[in-house]
C-alpha cells in the first residue's frame, strides 16, 4: 500500500488528471471502434479471396450462389437466361453444379465481375426419379406461332423447343404459321415487315424478332405495324426476350489445365501480327484496315482480301489462329446499341478454343461487359494507325500478351442458343405485357452511329 501511494505521489495533481483524461479517452474510443472492428473481421472471413497465382482468376470469389439483385436500369420483364433453380436441398444444389460442369462451364454468381452477356445456363432441377420438377397446377397449351420468321432462326434457334425439360412445359411451337390465329404468341422477323399484318386474335401477343441490327431493320409499311407489338425478341439486352447470338460463360477451373509456361511458348511461337475475316466489304470499315496495314501487318482472308479459307480448309484455317496469328480484327459492320457480331463470339466457342486476342470496333459497350485483358477495344484509339501500332507493341510484349490469352481462356461460350424456349413459355403463362407505341422511335431511334 505505501509503495502505491509513493507511485502516485511522484505525479503532481495536474499530471493526475491529464492521465485520468488521456484514459477516459482511449477507453471510449475503444469501445466506439470495436463494433466496426468486428464487422470487419466477419467480413473479412466471408470474402476472402483465393490466393492468386499464374492460372487464378482476379476476379473468382469463394463460391456464392446468391444471384445479384437487379439495379435501376434492369428491364424486369426480361427473360434473362442466367435464372437458376432454387435449390431445395443439398442434392438439388449438387445436381445443378453437376449438370453446369457438364456444359464445361461454373455460375457466374461464383465471380465479381458481372455481366449481362455472362451466364449462368439453365439446369433444371430434377427429382429423384430423374424428371424435372413441374410447376403445379394444370394449365392450357400455349400455342407459339412463328410468321415469316427467317429459315435460320427457325434451324438454329431450337433449345429446348420441345419443352421436355421445362418446368413449364405446356407450350407447343408451330413453325409453319399455319396456327397464327389461335396462337397465344405470334412471332414476327423485323426483316419482313413488307407485307401488311393480319388480323390479331383477341389476347394474342405479337412479338417482335430482331436478330441482325438495327441498320438492317426493314420498316417499310411501318404505319401499319406502328402499335402493333407487345413483345420484343433480339440480340439487345434490354429486350423482353434476350436471343443474341449466343453468350458466354465462366469456363470450368477444372478445364483450365494450361500453366502459365504453356501461354508464354504459346505467345513466343505466334509469328503474324493480325488477320481479318471478312466477306462484307464495307467501304469504311475496309479502309480502315488497310490503313492499320501501313503501319503492322495484317492477313485479309476472304471477299476483301486475296487469301481465302473453304469450308473444307475452316479447321485449318482456325489452327492458324491458335499457332501464326496474335489477333483477330473482329470489327462490327454495324456500330449500333448492344450490336456484338458473331465473329467475336466465335473466338470463345467451347468447340474451338482459339488462342488469339480479339481486337474489337463497334457499338456494344465492349469496356462494360468483357472482363478486363481478354480482348483489345479498338473504340479507344482515334486513328486506324494509332490502334495498328498498339498492337504491334502489345504482341511483341510476350509476357504482357500471354496473359491476355490466360484471362481470355476464363470465357466460354457454351453450346446453349437463346432463347431458351423454357423461358418463353414460362412468360406465356406469368407475365403480363403492354404495347410498343411506336416500336421504331422507342427502338431504333439514334441506336447506330458510323464509327470509322
Amino acid at each position: 500500500m505505501k509503495s502505491t501511494k509513493n507511485w502516485i505521489n511522484g505525479f503532481s495533481t495536474i499530471q493526475i488528471f491529464k492521465l485520468t483524461i488521456f484514459f477516459i479517452i482511449v477507453y471510449v474510443i475503444l469501445v466506439m471502434a470495436f463494433p466496426f472492428i468486428a464487422y470487419l473481421i466477419r467480413l473479412t472471413t466471408k470474402l476472402t479471396p483465393t490466393p492468386p497465382d499464374a492460372g487464378t482468376n482476379l476476379n473468382r470469389l469463394t463460391p456464392n450462389l446468391t444471384p445479384t439483385p437487379p439495379d435501376a436500369g434492369t428491364n424486369l420483364n426480361r427473360l434473362t437466361p442466367n435464372l437458376t433453380p432454387t435449390p431445395t436441398n443439398t442434392e438439388t444444389n449438387a445436381s445443378f453444379l453437376e449438370g453446369l460442369r457438364k456444359m464445361g462451364v461454373e455460375p457466374a454468381e461464383m465471380h465479381l465481375f458481372k455481366s449481362p452477356l455472362i451466364i449462368t445456363p439453365h439446369v433444371y432441377a430434377v427429382n429423384s426419379n430423374g424428371n424435372v420438377y413441374r410447376q403445379p397446377g394444370t394449365r392450357k397449351n400455349k400455342i407459339i406461332s412463328f410468321y415469316h420468321v427467317s429459315q435460320w432462326f427457325k434451324e438454329n434457334r431450337s433449345y429446348n423447343r420441345d419443352f421436355k425439360n421445362c418446368p413449364y412445359n405446356q407450350c407447343e411451337v408451330d413453325l409453319t404459321g399455319e396456327k397464327m390465329n389461335e396462337a397465344d404468341l405470334v412471332l414476327f422477323d423485323c426483316g419482313r415487315l413488307e407485307f401488311p399484318p393480319g388480323k390479331r386474335t383477341a389476347g394474342q401477343l405479337w412479338a417482335l424478332g430482331c436478330w441482325e441490327s438495327d441498320a438492317n431493320w426493314n420498316y417499310k409499311n411501318y404505319n401499319k405495324w406502328k402499335d402493333a407489338f407487345n413483345v420484343t425478341f433480339s440480340y439487345r439486352l434490354d429486350s423482353d426476350v434476350m436471343s443474341p447470338y449466343r453468350m458466354l460463360a465462366w469456363r470450368d477451373r477444372s478445364q483450365l489445365t494450361l500453366k502459365w509456361e504453356d501461354y508464354m511458348a504459346i505467345a513466343k511461337n505466334k509469328t503474324k501480327t493480325a488477320t481479318w475475316w471478312a466477306s462484307n466489304c464495307q467501304s469504311n470499315r475496309l479502309n480502315f484496315v488497310k490503313s492499320m496495314q501501313k503501319y503492322v501487318d495484317i492477313d485479309i482472308y476472304g471477299k476483301c482480301g486475296p487469301l481465302n479459307c473453304t469450308f473444307e480448309d475452316e479447321m485449318h484455317c482456325m489452327e492458324k489462329l491458335n499457332t501464326t496469328y496474335k489477333f483477330y480484327l473482329s470489327f462490327d459492320n454495324s456500330h449500333c446499341k448492344h450490336y456484338i457480331t458473331e465473329k467475336t463470339i466465335k473466338l470463345f466457342h467451347i468447340e474451338s478454343y482459339p488462342h488469339v486476342v480479339p481486337v474489337v470496333k463497334g457499338g456494344f459497350d465492349y469496356d462494360k461487359y468483357f472482363p478486363n485483358m481478354t480482348l483489345v477495344n479498338g473504340n479507344h484509339f482515334r486513328t486506324a494507325k494509332d490502334l495498328a501500332l498498339y498492337l504491334k507493341d502489345l504482341g511483341n510484349d510476350v509476357h504482357r500478351y500471354a496473359r491476355m490469352l490466360q484471362e481470355k481462356d476464363k470465357l466460354v461460350s457454351p453450346k446453349v442458343s437463346l432463347p431458351d424456349w423454357c423461358d418463353v413459355c414460362k412468360m406465356i403463362h406469368t407475365k403480363k405485357f403492354g404495347i410498343y407505341h411506336d416500336i421504331k422511335k422507342n427502338w431504333s431511334h439514334n441506336t447506330c452511329k458510323n464509327m470509322y
